[in-house]
């Protein structure tokens, strides 16, 4: 069988493989696709392992193309060109049906393994869609995915499984986002997504469903893989305004959630909640008691379904109260509803608060 690895193809731009052509329904008939296509037009004889070699230089002379000519060509240009000028073998190119130049012009977008977005696509589609935010003055969030324990499902189960596990990931995350949001595969075992509209907090909401969806299909696997994730997020303009910091930032606490993820493996960190909580160094709030009454307090952390602060004074656990507070990046100044749950006197005399977020707009 053909292995193909990470950056092997870009393929196919706008679905998953669930929904395309049955033509395109397994990796061996997109390869027949590719071969009989090329062969088609050049009246070459390739092998499929050929088809791919020429596949993959053709997508970098359709890229080298763009950049001299400061316009994007069609892939059939490319593909001509390639044939007739960098591996001259045919001087009178054949006519194509153009459902199956589309088809092949899908592959250089989308990652031949699981059928999602790929690298390249990502790269101008972050340009893009950051552009599209400066004009509307609107937030983006990226959402960096890593498979905890990849290496070992690959040394245990074999690579094949690998590969299905990627194809089953790349599956759930496409499932969890909105039709405008956009999945890809960044690299190996990584997967990010852009999330445009998509403020810090609703990014997390969205991480954390991708996270429970995945965790709880792996018990309908065979064998029932160890599967989970590990994310980090980063939001525009509040963490950065350029692309490669905004996938920094993001790198940087991706890592954080790996090490949280090892300590409770190890059982040095025990999390009792059900969503893990985001710290909010130096923010503050204001707790409004009644219409008349209000105190302040020092924030600690949040999360899609609670909040922990410090506050002066006890608080009645029960009751609803609402709160304004002030965010540090990656967040905002925000309204929300609180229920406090727990309730614990610390040495100082403050009172450390947790409690369960009813609702919450940012400003």
């Amino acid at each position: 069988m053909i292995n193909v690895g990470l950056e092997d193809v870009e393929f196919i731009k706008y679905a998953t493989v669930s929904k395309i052509d049955p033509i395109l329904s397994s990796v061996r008939e997109k390869l027949d696709l590719l071969r009989k296509t090329l062969q088609a037009i050049t009246n070459v004889d390739f092998s499929n392992e050929e088809a791919l070699h020429h596949w993959k230089q053709i997508v970098v002379h359709h890229r080298s193309l763009t950049e001299r000519l400061d316009r994007t060509p069609d892939f059939t240009i490319a593909i001509i060109d390639y044939f007739t000028h960098v591996h001259p073998i045919m001087t009178a190119p054949t006519t194509m049906d153009q459902t199956v130049l589309t088809k092949l012009q899908r592959f250089a977008n989308t990652d031949f393994l699981t059928g999602i977005y790929n690298r390249h696509f990502f790269d101008e589609s972050l340009n893009k869609e950051l552009a599209r935010s400066s004009r509307n003055k609107s937030r983006l969030s990226l959402l960096f995915f890593d498979i905890n324990n990849f290496k070992a499902l690959n040394d245990n189960h074999g690579h094949q499984k690998g590969d299905q596990m990627l194809r089953h990931i790349a599956t759930m995350i496409k499932s969890s986002l909105r039709t405008h949001d956009i999945p890809c595969r960044y690299g190996g075992d990584e997967f990010i997504c852009i999330l445009p509209d998509t403020h810090y907090f609703f990014a997390l909401v969205i991480a954390e469903r991708i996270r429970r969806s995945v965790a709880e299909s792996a018990a309908t696997l065979v064998p029932a893989p160890d599967l989970s994730l590990s994310y980090g997020i980063a939001t525009y303009p509040l963490d950065s305004d350029k692309p490669e910091d905004l996938i920094r930032v993001c790198d940087i606490r991706l890592y954080e959630s790996k090490v949280e993820y090892i300590e409770r493996r190890k059982g040095s960190l025990v999390e009792r909640r059900d969503y893990p909580r985001i710290k909010t160094p130096g923010a503050g709030g204001i707790l409004f008691k009644t219409n008349l009454e209000k105190r302040d307090v020092t924030m600690l952390d949040i999360s899609p379904g609670g909040i922990s602060f410090c506050c002066p004074q006890a608080i009645e656990a029960g009751s609803m109260f609402q709160m304004q507070l002030f965010l540090k990046p990656p967040f905002s100044t925000a309204w929300v509803t609180v229920e406090p749950c727990h309730l614990q006197r610390q040495t100082g005399g403050e009172y450390r608060i947790g409690g369960r977020l009813a609702d919450i707009n940012f400003v």
